[in-house]
């Protein structure tokens, strides 16, 4: 498959846009802590896959993509 994907996601939870885990019953990632856009303009794979490796290095939890549009290419998960 050539070319970029976009994908909108919208989803309820967290907003805010923290680098560090939230701590609780499991650890969530925001992919704009790591540099995502979310604007459909802007490439976001490599946000989004520093997102996932920051979740494996954590010893697992979910990556969280609040409200908009993710331009991306291949996402490594873990």
């Amino acid at each position: 498959m050539a070319g970029a994907m976009t994908a909108s996601v919208a989803l309820r939870g967290q907003e805010s846009a923290e680098a560090k885990p939230v701590h609780g019953a499991h650890s969530s990632f925001n992919v704009r802590a790591f540099g995502a856009a979310g604007n459909g303009n802007t490439l976001d794979t490599a946000a989004i896959n520093r997102a996932v490796e920051a979740a494996a290095n954590f010893g697992g939890g979910t990556v969280h993509f609040p409200a908009g549009q993710y331009l991306c290419h291949s996402i490594h998960l873990k």
